[in-house]
């Protein structure tokens, strides 16, 4: 019984740090005095880290996950490496967190231009077979602690800050952030 009681206060503890985490996050990446970082980095080494990262966790939920970087023509970048990772993170744990168990779940990133100047367009995109998002949720995806209701009921603990914070730093780096879902799928 003490057991039991230990394993949900460390539990709680860890849903309560990490929501501490997030709300810091949100205040964060909008503050006006966030800056996007230049520095040299590696594609192929952020997206490692990444699945590196959540390879155990997919594993114990049964999910196949994979990276393709094959339509990549350059690898090394100038970039805030910080902030890619931290939104590829927040994508790719929302997707394994809403896939059921024999799902798939991969990162994908494709250089999309070349233009003038030595600079290229990047797309990253995070696919998964999970429970999907209703279309009239959609207008609410990036809005601070919404969270759907099928979310809410299936037991997936969550603040609904991830996808709040996501946006933050996509749209700061000038980029822009496109969703495609179905419910169910």
């Amino acid at each position: 019984t003490v057991l039991d009681y230990l394993s949900k206060i460390d539990t709680s503890g860890r849903q309560l740090l990490d929501f501490i985490e997030k709300v810091l996050d949100v205040t964060w990446t909008e503050s006006n005095d966030t800056r996007i970082s230049e520095t040299e980095c590696s594609l192929t080494a952020i997206i490692q880290d990444i699945y590196n990262s959540f390879r155990q966790k997919a594993e114990e939920k049964n999910i196949h996950f994979s990276t393709d970087l094959s339509a990549l023509t350059h690898y090394d970048v100038y970039g805030d490496p910080e902030k890619i990772s931290h939104l590829l993170r927040n994508l790719v744990s929302n997707a394994i967190n809403f896939t059921n168990p024999g799902g798939m779940v991969s990162i994908a990133a494709t250089e999309t231009k070349n233009l003038a100047s030595s600079y290229a367009t990047f797309q990253f995109i995070i696919k998964d077979n999970g429970i999907g998002i209703s279309e009239t949720f959609m207008e609410h995806l990036f809005t601070p602690f919404e969270r759907e209701k099928n979310t809410t009921f299936s037991g997936i603990h969550g603040t609904g800050l991830s996808l709040a914070i996501t946006k933050n730093i996509v749209t700061m780096m000038g980029g822009q952030i496109e969703v495609n879902s179905t419910e169910g799928e």
